[in-house]
């Protein structure tokens, strides 16, 4: 009896793990078929739109204050700048939708419709790290490891929630 339990213990730690390690795996490869067959409401279903529109609007507000305070004339390019943070809301909400996140992840060129980026987990310069037990990171190697598509974990699966800009 002690043996079966046993073994049923190391059974589980050993499908735990191998769940741990393989499903940002999965969760990005199903972002990826979902993408390339058209079908936005599966790809939504791996996506907080909440959370990610409002880390979308923090980072892009947090770069055009940094442009604000650089610019030492004052003038037109400070009240520029001022009329980007107030027009950053209303951007945000009318691009992370199915239909454009579709558009991200679909991997045939570098770019996407108005020159978005576009996502593909399995090119050799993509790496994934993990941030602790619920979160881990999408972005390209060699560059600033804080960037990229930020995933945090939904009971047993994974949705993309937040993006950090380049710096």
């Amino acid at each position: 009896m002690r043996k079966a339990i046993v073994t049923i213990v190391v059974a589980l730690l050993l499908v735990g793990g191998g769940w741990y390690w393989y499903s940002p795996h999965y969760t990005l490869s199903q972002m990826k078929t979902a993408a390339e067959a058209g079908d936005s409401d599966k790809l939504a279903s791996y996506i907080d739109f909440p959370a990610l529109r409002t880390s979308m609007k923090e980072e892009l507000k947090a770069q055009a204050a940094a442009e604000m305070l650089k610019q030492k004339d004052g003038g037109f390019a400070a009240f520029g700048a001022m009329l980007a943070v107030n027009m950053v809301d209303g951007m945000v909400d009318g691009m992370v939708n199915p239909t454009t996140m579709r558009k991200v992840f679909l991997a045939d060129k570098a770019k996407g419709p108005e020159g978005i980026t576009k996502v593909d987990a399995t090119r050799n310069d993509m790496v994934m790290e993990r941030v602790g037990l619920s979160e881990f990171r999408l972005h390209p190697s060699g560059k600033d490891a804080d960037s990229g598509l930020i995933f945090y974990r939904n009971g047993l699966s994974w949705k993309l929630a937040a993006m950090r800009l380049p710096s």
